[in-house]
């Protein structure tokens, strides 16, 4: 990707070129003649990337069920298999951490 002519390969080689400032420094920046640009619906020399959050497979309902299947004698292997998933997931919905 290229960013004002500097090709840039990481978000790491972006940090070091590029930084967000708060509008309240935008007269300093005039100020001192340092070259900015606004995010503007006209200015499409950006993009904004927006990490998703994967819905979660199981609801309260299921994981109250699984709870319920635990404490009757069933392994967590067993779970994992009834409900397609991992051992970890069982895990963390026998100690509260999944919803």
């Amino acid at each position: 990707m290229l960013v004002e002519n500097l090709k840039i390969k990481s978000i790491k080689d972006l940090d070091n070129k590029i930084v967000m400032v708060n509008k309240e420094y935008l007269e300093k920046l005039k100020e001192y003649d340092i070259p900015y640009i606004e995010f503007t619906e006209e200015n499409k020399e950006y993009f904004l990337v927006k990490r998703g959050v994967k819905k979660k497979k199981f609801n309260k309902n299921i994981c109250n069920e699984i709870k319920k299947k635990r404490k009757q004698g069933k392994t967590y292997r067993a779970l994992a298999i009834e409900y397609d998933c991992s051992t970890r997931t069982i895990s963390e919905i026998l100690k509260d951490e999944y919803l």
